[in-house]
This record gives C-alpha cells, sequence and structure tokens, in this order.
C-alpha cells in the first residue's frame, strides 16, 4: 500500500512538472536563420573547356531526347520557384532553388552546344519547349501581383 501511495505521488509530481512547463502564451514570432557560407566556385570556363575537350561519342536520339528533357525541367524547377520566391519572399529557399537550377541550366547549356542542339530554352518564364512540361503546366496560373523578378544577385 505504501509503495503504491509513493508511486502515485510521483506520478502526480511528474505531471504536475511537466505541466508547469506549459504556458497558454505561446511565441508567434517567426524566426528565419540564413547561415553565412562561402563556397568557392570552380572556373566555369576551365571546367567548359576541358569538359569540350573530351573525346565526343555520338548520341541516339533517346539520349538527345533526355538531354532536351533535363534542360526543360530545370527550366520548370527555376521558373516555379523563382513565381513561389516572389510569392514568399521571406523564405529564401525558394529563390536558392531557383539559383541552382540556373546553374544547371548553364551546364546543360554546354552539352547542348558540345552536341550542336539546338537550345530548346525559352527565356519567357512558364513557357516550356517540350510538349509534356507545357501540358503539366497549363493548369499552373501565377497572378501577376504576386510575380517578382528575380534579381541576378548572389546569396
Amino acid at each position: 500500500m505504501r509503495k503504491s501511495l509513493i508511486l502515485v505521488l510521483l506520478f502526480i509530481i511528474g505531471i504536475a512538472m511537466a505541466a508547469a512547463g506549459c504556458t497558454s502564451q505561446q511565441n508567434t514570432t517567426k524566426t528565419v536563420v540564413t547561415p553565412t557560407v562561402t563556397i568557392a566556385v570552380p572556373d566555369a570556363n576551365a571546367s567548359q573547356a576541358a569538359f569540350l575537350a573530351l573525346p565526343q561519342a555520338p548520341l541516339n536520339v533517346t539520349e538527345t531526347e533526355d538531354i532536351l528533357d533535363m534542360q526543360e525541367a530545370e527550366k520548370l524547377t527555376h521558373d516555379l520557384n523563382a513565381a513561389l520566391y516572389g510569392m514568399h519572399n521571406d523564405l529564401p529557399v525558394f529563390r536558392h532553388i531557383a539559383t541552382a537550377a540556373k546553374v544547371y541550366m548553364a551546364a546543360d547549356n554546354v552539352i547542348l552546344q558540345r552536341y550542336e542542339i539546338a537550345n530548346p530554352e525559352n527565356v519567357t518564364e512558364g513557357v516550356f519547349t517540350n510538349r509534356y512540361t507545357s501540358r503539366s503546366t497549363q493548369p499552373i496560373s501565377i497572378p501577376a501581383c504576386h510575380r517578382q523578378p528575380m534579381h541576378s544577385s548572389t546569396a
């Protein structure tokens, strides 16, 4: 009996201590922390020159289509995240993803140039050459009042 009474008292004390940490006022302030990181960027011209100096193998139709799809997918990623950043500029992750997509698009441009494939990239945001990408983005409509052009500053 005495043992169970002690256990019940310990249980009640534990509940009371847990409840003491709960308060009715919650902190509603959102804090966004963006760390400052410096990343050494390799010389893009040297990398491109080294890539273009490699022996070139012919591409089949599937490989060519895959390269074009890769470029369109990066453009879709860029356009979508640029538009989301325009609507939610307090969330820098959208800007970072859009900027990264631009880097990948530039890398894809080197491949397109090497194999003399016409670049399908349309500079107009949300407009695509690939029929599948164009069809999949038709229902997406971002009102002009929410669009903000992305600046080419690096962050």
